[in-house]
């Protein structure tokens, strides 16, 4: 609580007095007195200090004293307390040492004996060169004191007095608020038209194929705005609003739209059954909402993209062939009709093509695949690629979930939209004619025969046996460096551009000159008689496991007799030859298993057997 006293003392002005003559000290205080300022001696520099911080108007201090010795003392003391006129005492002796200082800002010299009319006229010139240093002081810094007294607010010029605010203050901050508060809700209205998604250029595609749309009657905020979530999600929008200006947001605009904004107006899409899509495609919306598709929960927005080739909350076909072809048809394999009957309806009328009528309906009745006729119809497996993951993610922790299939499609098609097309790689399906010559591969309907060569070649693919690669094949050899001779020779037949290269001497000698005549004619021999010797002992082996009681350990000799069958017939059907090391480590086993069966079952080995 303010004592009595200082609030008597409260708005007049303040002098300290720092003099050891009594006389003058005297005199100013009872000058003081008369004139009803506060006045108070200090006996030292540190009273003196903590005296000026209260910012008196007036200090007399007399020059030189036991601290101010020097006048740069005295003159950074007076540039401490610009606010205050600080008064040197000095006697006659010294007067030559203070005049100059008058420029440095000291506010006057105040010789001594002092009388009442030199200290009225001392302290009068005192208070003008401090008046006068405020004013300086103000023209220095006039541009905020203009600023804040247009506003209302008057700020002292020498500190003693108190800032006061006028009611000019409180209209304008009553204006401004007004402002505000009208110019907020006119934004927020604002914010949610077309128009203003519009005035960022990367929604420019995204706005003008809504306007081309069906839902072109419906305002942004009805599909991207969850339902009782306006004020929460309109506040999450401002960071957006604040990427634009900074520049900081991404060219790839990402928006979502929850299924209870979808069936807000669509309420009988659940109800109507089964739908035409497009040509002869029927759709039912139950099975993709309300039950899981391939193990997956759908949305709404999983098929309907939010732009599709200029069109607005489409119908993305892209996403219809990831789900229902990855994994499902596999070159030409025919499906049954059940498969294609899932989704299309036969063709009604007759079709006529290259001369002939025809209608799928005869088709359909006979029970005919509709691969048999419609070849290719699907191109692209619809893998995910590993670095397709890398464009959104690059945190350890998120890359190393990748292949959690379930966990993957949760997070990004049953509570976020994602575009299937933005991992998986396209599968296109559509109906061929071919009206240009086939190019199919022979692998269409002969399976890879040459498989078992190459895996013989590079010395796997047999049982019990540690893999023994060709040196050949180690040596990056290819099939064409044997196999060079054409057949048949384009001179007893006419060329159409067609050939089949065997294998002959000539692809070792090529290479490895004359020592290596006959190499290839050994090592045909060498392994058809290995082969020879083995088919004794596999053939006995088999007619005795035939023969044999079930009870005399027949479980291990039939897994013996099928390791020694499988390697036997590896080598016979993908010629030895390619690989005559590893053909004959095969035998050996092959031979050394068969043995094993007949001792198991007691049966004598073949009397021509080695």
């Amino acid at each position: 609580m303010t004592s009595r006293k200082a609030k008597e003392d409260e708005g007049k002005i303040g002098v300290l007095v720092w003099e050891r003559d009594e006389a003058a000290r005297d005199l100013i205080e009872t000058y003081c007195t008369e004139h009803e300022w506060r006045v108070h001696v200090v006996e030292n520099h540190a009273d003196l200090e903590d005296r000026a911080a209260a910012r008196p108007e007036l200090v007399f201090v007399e020059f030189p004293n036991l601290f101010f010795t020097r006048e740069d003392d005295l003159i950074e003391f007076a540039g401490r307390h610009r606010t205050t006129a600080v008064v040197a005492m000095v006697d006659g002796a010294h007067c030559n040492r203070v005049a100059h200082l008058l420029d440095k800002g000291i506010a006057d010299c105040l010789i001594k004996p002092v009388d009442e009319t030199t200290l009225d006229a001392s302290a009068g010139r005192a208070r003008a060169n401090l008046e006068k240093q405020v004013l300086e002081d103000r023209v220095k810094r006039s541009w905020w004191r203009r600023a804040l007294d247009l506003v209302g607010i008057d700020v002292p010029l020498n500190g003693m007095d108190k800032t006061r605010v006028r009611p000019r203050l409180y209209v304008i901050l009553a204006v401004a608020l007004a402002v505000v508060l009208g110019g907020g809700f006119g934004f927020l209205e604002y914010s949610t038209s077309p128009t203003f998604c519009n005035s960022c250029h990367i929604m420019n595609p995204f706005v003008t194929a809504w306007e081309e749309s069906t839902h072109s009657e419906v305002g942004c905020v009805d599909c991207h705005y969850p339902p009782g979530e306006y004020w929460k999600t309109k506040f999450q929008a401002i960071s957006q609003v604040t990427d634009w200006v900074t520049g900081r947001y991404s060219t790839k605009p990402y928006a979502e739209v929850d299924d209870e904004n979808c069936l807000a107006c669509h309420t009988t899409r659940l109800l109507k059954g089964q739908v035409v899509f497009k040509r002869g495609i029927k759709f039912d919306h139950v099975p993709h909402l309300e039950k899981l598709s391939r193990g997956k929960k759908l949305k709404c927005t999983t098929c309907h993209s939010q732009i599709v080739q200029g069109e607005h909350v489409a119908v993305n076909e892209r996403v219809c062939f990831i789900c229902h072809f990855m994994g499902e048809v596999k070159g030409i394999e025919p499906k049954s009709q059940e498969f294609c009957t899932k989704c299309h309806l036969p063709p009604e009328e007759d079709i006529e093509l290259a001369g002939i009528t025809y209608n799928h309906k005869d088709f359909v009745k006979s029970g005919v695949e509709c691969q048999r006729c419609h070849l290719e119809v699907v191109e692209g497996d619809g893998a995910v690629a590993q670095h397709m993951c890398y464009t959104c993610h690059g945190e350890p922790e998120r890359l190393a979930r990748i292949g959690e299939d379930e966990f993957l499609h949760k997070t990004h098609v049953t509570e976020h939209k994602v575009e299937c097309d933005q991992c998986h790689g396209e599968i296109v399906h559509k109906v061929k004619t071919h009206t240009a010559p086939l190019e199919y591969d022979c692998r269409i309907c002969h399976t890879s025969s040459h498989d078992g060569i190459k895996k013989m070649y590079m010395g796997t693919g047999g049982r019990g046996v540690e893999d023994q690669p060709n040196p050949m094949y180690l040596a990056q050899v290819d099939c064409i460096g044997c196999h060079v001779e054409t057949s048949p020779p384009l001179d007893e037949v006419v060329s159409f551009g067609e050939k089949t290269l065997g294998a002959v001497e000539r692809g070792c000698t090529n290479c490895h000159g004359s020592d290596y005549e006959g190499l290839l004619e050994m090592w045909l021999d060498d392994v058809q008689a290995d082969v020879e010797k083995t088919s004794v002992l596999i053939e006995a082996a088999g007619e005795a496991l035939a023969a044999a009681d079930k009870s005399k350990k027949t479980g291990k000799a039939a897994s013996l007799f099928e390791e020694a069958n499988y390697n036997f017939h590896y080598v016979k059907t993908f010629h030895g030859a390619h690989n005559p090391d590893y053909s004959a480590s095969l035998l050996v086993k092959a031979r050394e298993d068969a043995t094993r069966v007949l001792d198991l079952l007691g049966a004598p080995l073949p009397g021509d057997a080695d």
